[in-house]
C-alpha cells in the first residue's frame, strides 16, 4: 500500500512467464499493469515501495546460457513506467527470499543462490548495485530478512532442527554468523558467538527492522 491508500501487488503470469504488477486505487479501480520479462521464464515474489511511491519488484528470471534463473530486480515509478532492471548472477540459481525499501530507495535482498549458498545485496534508488555478498556453505534457509538504517543487512531462517542469522555489514562484509543447535566443529565460532550477543541487543534496542 502506497502514500495515498492505493495497493500494488505483483506476481507472474505462467501463461507468458512475466512479471505482473497491478496497481489499484482505494476504491478498487484498476490503475495499471505493468509486464516484464528478460527470459523465457520469469518469476516475481517480493514488492516493497519507497517514500515517493516507486515500486520495486524481485525475483528471478531464466538464464540460456547458464539453464539457471539469475536474480531479476526491477522499479517502476508512481505511474507503472520501467525506472530500472538489474540482473544479478552469482552460480546456480538465485531467489529472493525477503526484500525490504528504505524510504530514500535503498533496496536490500536477502536471498539463496543454488541449494546452501545465501545471498544478500544492496541497489541505491537509481539502481545502482551498492555490494553484494554470498556465504557458503549454509545450513540456514534464509527464509526473511531485515535492513538497517545504515544498510546492514540481516538474513535469517528457520528448519526443524536449528535456525541462525547472517549478518552483512552496510559495505557489504560479513560481520558475524549465529546459528543455534550446530556442533562445536562450526566453520566460523567467533562470528557464531559475536552473533548470539549482538543479534540479540539489536532487536531489543529496535536496530533491526522486520
Amino acid at each position: 500500500v502506497d502514500s495515498e491508500d492505493n495497493v500494488i501487488v505483483t506476481g507472474y503470469s505462467e501463461d507468458t512467464g512475466e512479471y505482473l504488477t497491478v496497481k489499484w486505487d482505494a476504491a478498487g479501480n484498476k490503475q495499471w499493469v505493468h509486464l516484464y520479462r528478460e527470459g523465457l521464464a520469469d518469476e516475481a515474489f517480493k514488492i516493497g515501495i519507497d517514500a515517493q511511491d516507486n515500486v520495486y519488484v524481485s525475483g528471478h528470471s531464466y538464464n540460456g546460457a547458464t539453464f539457471n534463473r539469475d536474480l531479476l530486480t526491477i522499479s517502476l515509478d508512481p505511474q507503472g513506467q520501467l525506472r530500472w532492471a538489474k540482473r544479478l548472477d552469482v552460480g546456480g540459481t538465485e531467489r529472493p527470499t525477503g526484500m525490504q525499501v528504505h524510504p530514500d530507495g535503498r533496496v536490500g535482498i536477502g536471498g539463496v543462490a543454488g541449494g546452501s549458498t545465501v545471498l544478500a545485496v544492496s541497489y541505491d534508488a537509481q539502481g545502482n548495485e551498492l555490494w553484494h555478498n554470498t556465504y557458503y556453505p549454509c545450513n540456514i534457509p534464509a527464509n526473511g530478512m531485515g535492513m538497517t538504517s545504515d544498510g546492514a543487512i540481516y538474513v535469517c531462517g528457520m528448519t526443524v532442527s536449528h535456525g541462525g542469522v547472517l549478518c552483512f555489514g552496510p559495505t557489504g562484509q560479513l560481520e558475524w554468523v549465529f546459528e543455534h543447535n550446530r556442533p562445536a566443529t562450526f566453520k566460523h565460532p567467533w562470528y557464531s558467538l559475536a552473533g548470539d550477543f549482538v543479534m540479540f541487543k539489536d532487536i531489543l534496542t529496535g536496530r533491526i527492522r522486520w
